[in-house]
This record gives structure tokens, C-alpha cells and sequence, in this order.
């Protein structure tokens, strides 16, 4: 998004701020929390992770990639290599959360 689009949204149509955000996570987190380690973070900046990421694949998804992945060599098969339904093919890799 534009600027702090994402922060913005976050704190105040979901009321979940981004730890470690200073504007609009600080006072949320003083609130909510007694915790020192969380507010001794903030002079880190942001705190943005996910527990899933899925992204194309930026050679199986050129025209030669696609011969090369319709021919699957058993060396190529991970994990983390997925078809989608609409014939893309996606890296995708995640994580349990505690």
C-alpha cells in the first residue's frame, strides 16, 4: 500500500498493530502488555513475519521452465514445489507456529 497503508489498516480496522510499529502500535502495546523485552524491541522497527509464503516460481513459469517441469525429473520434485490449479508453479513454504 501507499506509505503506512498496511500498518494503518492493521491497528485500526483489525485492532491487531504490528509490534514494533511506533506510531500506532506503542500505546497498544503499553496498554496490553508489562512486558520491558517488548517495549525495549520497538527501537528495532518493524516486526513483519508470516508463517507461509507462496510465490511463482521465476523459472517454471517461463515457456521453456514449463517443458522442463512437464518432463518432472524426480530431482526436481521437493517439498516446495507446487502446480496450482491454474497451472502455475508456486513455491510454497511454511512453517508451524508454537
Amino acid at each position: 500500500g501507499r506509505y503506512h497503508q498496511l500498518r494503518r489498516q492493521m491497528a485500526l480496522l483489525y485492532r491487531t498493530p504490528i509490534i514494533g510499529d511506533p506510531k500506532y502500535a506503542k500505546d497498544f502495546v503499553r496498554r496490553t502488555y508489562s512486558n520491558e523485552t517488548i517495549m525495549d524491541r520497538y527501537h528495532r522497527g518493524l516486526m513483519l513475519c508470516s508463517n507461509e509464503i507462496v510465490i511463482q516460481h521465476p523459472f517454471f513459469n517461463t515457456p521453456m521452465g514449463k517443458k522442463v517441469w512437464r518432463n518432472k525429473d524426480q530431482s526436481l520434485l521437493s517439498s516446495f514445489l507446487y502446480e496450482e490449479e491454474d497451472g502455475s508453479i508456486v513455491v510454497k513454504a511454511t512453517i508451524e507456529l508454537p
